[in-house]
């Protein structure tokens, strides 16, 4: 500008639009930081189980259910055991 002191304010439009420019990048900043303030971060979510732990899964059910029958078996052999040792004393 041709003739510009310090004591007049700039009314020339290219200056009034890098000070908006300037508001709206600093309103933006400010509404970043307020929003980083505020933020709360969320537990990501949990992986999809995989197949292997199925299978490991699957492999200690059938050990468990084994163990299970096994232990019948040895209260059933037990328990027969005791019958014939009560029946063969009442003889």
């Amino acid at each position: 500008m041709k003739g510009a002191s310090l004591s007049q304010p700039c009314t020339d439009s290219s200056s009034l639009t890098f000070f908006l420019i300037y508001l709206i990048g600093l309103y933006i900043l400010f509404l970043f930081f307020l929003g980083m303030l505020f933020y709360v971060p969320q537990p990501p979510p949990p992986p999809p189980p995989s197949k292997k732990k199925k299978d490991h899964m699957l492999a200690f059910s059938v050990r468990k259910s084994m163990i299970n029958w096994f232990v019948r078996e040895i209260q059933e052999f037990a328990l027969a055991r005791q019958y014939l040792l009560v029946s063969y004393s009442l003889l």
